[in-house]
């Protein structure tokens, strides 16, 4: 119950993830879950490597596959070197902990495990026909509620997302360039399709994108109303969003959307947004460049003395 979301940025130079801070408690069999924004990240760095997970729905089981993750990865040093390496290695992770949970809820009650169900030896009777494939069909059916997005960048620094979801299946957005997990992530992909997210986009412009599209998941139930946000770059580790930046978005942000039927629009903008939030990407990025930033509008006299 949530949403998480990644995009990639500044030419290829940036990842921008963003989530919010609901969590739902209630286990598997919780007939009143509740939910409540909290003071939790949904971010984590895994192991000693530059790579980051956003976690979605229960997050035991999402942390024991980052766990299983990272004991891989201690043993192979040049697994985080590629991107094709780290699928691998959470799909692996998240197929061990899946056969673990089912041992757990589907065998386990019926005083079974995995050998004595499917590799039963000739002292034992068989098991009823019926039985066998009712607890295989329990078995196949059984969901982790859970799934991650996995960003980073390879050796070449190159960045990556792919996601990793029930039963174990990886996949990969490099091509997109952003994408989104958790009950509100078809809002979340929806909005930045429509906003053209792109590759190239500023790191401003792509941090406002995925606010906007955080926001209008909000209509789905379960995501929460708080947020976090972190830009990661190559070989660093993540760079939190200022709680000032953070609360200078949302204010620019109450300006949407607009109506072509309102005479007049009145709302006053943040003074000075756009140079601040320009300041605060440049400084993310590691430029002292003193260029014209690319959120100020021309002014009328301006447009005019650039007409030849």
């Amino acid at each position: 119950m949530t949403v998480c979301l990644a995009s990639i940025a500044e030419k290829s130079k940036a990842i921008v993830m963003v989530s919010d801070k609901a969590v739902t408690y209630g286990g598997r069999d919780s007939l009143t879950p509740m939910q409540y924004d909290t003071g939790v990240k949904k971010f984590c760095k895994i192991g000693n490597t530059y790579w980051y997970a956003l976690i979605a729905g229960d997050p035991t089981f999402a942390l024991s596959v980052v766990d299983g993750a990272e004991q891989i990865i201690g043993g192979t040093s040049d697994l985080p070197d590629s991107v094709t390496g780290m699928m691998q290695c959470f799909k692996v992770a998240y197929k061990k902990r899946r056969a673990a949970l089912v041992e757990d809820v589907v065998l386990s009650p019926r005083l079974l495990n995995k050998d004595l169900f499917v590799a039963r030896t000739t002292d034992l009777q068989p098991l009823d026909q019926e039985f066998f494939f009712g607890v295989s069909a329990e078995a196949k059916a059984l969901k982790t509620n859970s799934s991650l997005l996995v960003c980073g960048f390879d050796k070449n620094a190159r960045p990556h997302i792919f996601s990793v979801v029930n039963p174990g299946v990886v996949n990969v957005h490099d091509l997109t360039g952003f994408h989104a997990i958790g009950v509100g992530s078809t809002m979340a992909i929806s909005r930045l399709l429509i906003l053209e997210a792109d590759l190239a986009d500023h790191l401003g412009l792509a941090l406002f994108q995925a606010f906007d599209a955080k926001v209008n998941a909000e209509v789905t139930q379960g995501v929460g109303y708080n947020w976090d946000a972190e830009i990661l770059l190559p070989c660093k580790k993540a760079v939190p969003l200022r709680q000032d930046v953070a609360l200078l978005i949302e204010n620019i942000y109450r300006a949407h959307p607009y109506t072509p039927f309102r005479r007049r629009f009145e709302y006053q903008f943040p003074k000075n947004w756009d140079r601040r939030l320009f300041t605060f990407c440049e400084r993310v990025m590691g430029r002292k460049s003193k260029q014209r930033h690319p959120y100020r509008r021309k002014s009328a006299s301006q447009k005019s003395k650039s007409k030849p």
